[in-house]
């Protein structure tokens, strides 16, 4: 595989970072700005809803311009978006930052894996797909938490200017290391006709139903680990380590389990873990326990079995995505990643509710409601095939 590929690795570690560099620090935001503690989700929201919608769309617009420049284009931008954050005077001006954000990041996402695909040979394709995701996994293991430290030290506001650093220097990377690429004028793509096929509603499901039921916590990892453990500041930084740790074993287990016959068991394995993460952090919440080095491993867990348990199904819902899209697998695929940032936003959006509603103690309990429907809907959908199934088998004999 072309080792240049990898730099591409860095848009998706400055794209991660930007997306939720803020929520360790988020209750000094609300306070500065002087907004609810609430409204902060909408802030991950706004941003997760816009990338969703703008990804396919702008896709489609700038499918015939030079690969290279767009992506130093879209990185320059990004750069911008941080910096507008950084320096936002006030809660809606952040909020429009933010909206500008989403625009940049789902145009230079799509275009990073995009020149992974191209550049990397067929046999590495998969391979050169994988290095490109890994810069998620990244963000969350290293890049969010060092901004919550960046944060804890300078104010919330550096936060944002730690993601703008980042995405400057993809930029810079982007434009020494890798080659020109052409653009390319293909046949229309329609993203309606493949939300008509069966399997693909299926599994962008299961993407759309996990990345809510964990975001309602993520969303709010801060005020959350505050709550249970009394920890703040740089310290919420290990506990968002130890999601982005879960979310590389479960990259690592999916991949293994997304081709063989358990793998439909392991879906609804982890909405059941879900459910129990999800309700037991609310729980601990609820309980206020004395804080302790135990419930600060216990808060650990919690949050490495959520992100594992999360990042297990991207192998198995993106190979289903591939088999029953066919020649249209990579727009399944970029379908796939705007259902994610609308798990994230509505995620956000479902813990603002939640928390205008009943407190912050309920959001862990919304989560795992979420993930709950989703077992079901699992377990219906199961029976309803082996229904199909029995008449097919009934003649054969």
């Amino acid at each position: 595989m072309d080792k240049r590929i990898y730099v591409l690795t860095l848009v998706n570690i400055a794209a991660g970072v930007a997306t939720f560099v803020h929520a360790g620090l988020l209750a000094a935001l609300v306070v500065d700005l002087e907004v609810p503690l609430a409204a902060g989700g909408h802030i991950a929201t706004v941003y997760g809803i816009t990338f969703a919608l703008a990804a396919p769309v702008l896709a489609g617009l700038t499918a015939r311009f030079e690969r290279r420049r767009l992506l130093s284009v879209a990185l320059g931008a990004m750069t911008v978006a941080g910096i507008a954050c950084a320096l936002a005077p006030s809660y809606e001006l952040l909020i429009m930052a933010r909206i500008f954000g989403g625009l940049t990041a789902a145009l230079a996402m799509p275009l990073a894996s995009g020149l992974a695909a191209t550049l990397a040979p067929p046999e590495a394709r998969g391979r050169a797909l994988a290095a490109v995701v890994l810069g998620m996994t990244i963000a969350l293991i290293l890049g969010i938490p060092l901004g919550s430290v960046v944060g804890s030290l300078a104010g919330w506001r550096a936060t944002f200017g730690f993601a703008a650093v980042l995405s400057l220097l993809a930029l810079v990377a982007i434009a020494i290391v890798l080659p020109r690429v052409p653009g390319v004028a293909g046949p229309a793509r329609n993203p309606v006709g493949l939300l008509r096929l069966a399997p693909v509603r299926a599994n962008l499901s299961i993407t759309l139903l996990s990345f809510i039921a964990i975001f309602t916590v993520v969303a709010f990892v801060g005020p959350v680990t505050t709550a249970i453990t009394g920890h703040d500041g740089s310290a919420i930084g290990a506990f968002q380590s130890a999601s982005g740790l879960g979310s590389l074993l479960g990259v690592m287990l999916g991949g293994r389990m997304a081709g063989s016959r358990h793998a439909q068991a392991m879906v609804i394995g982890a909405f059941m873990a879900m459910i129990a993460t999800q309700a037991t952090i609310s729980l601990l919440m609820l309980a206020a326990p004395a804080p302790s080095l135990g419930l600060d491993l216990l808060l650990g867990v919690l949050l490495l079995a959520g992100g594992t348990a999360l990042f297990c199904l991207m192998p198995v819902v993106q190979l289903r995505l591939v088999g029953a899209a066919g020649a249209a697998a990579t727009l399944a695929l970029a379908l796939n990643g705007s259902t994610n940032f609308i798990g994230q936003g509505l995620g956000a959006a479902l813990s603002s509710l939640v928390i205008s509603r009943v407190g912050l103690e309920g959001i862990g309990f919304g989560g795992a409601v979420v993930a709950a429907v989703a077992v079901v809907l699992l377990l219906m959908r199961g029976a309803a095939a082996r229904a199909r199934s029995r008449p097919v088998a009934t003649r054969a004999r």
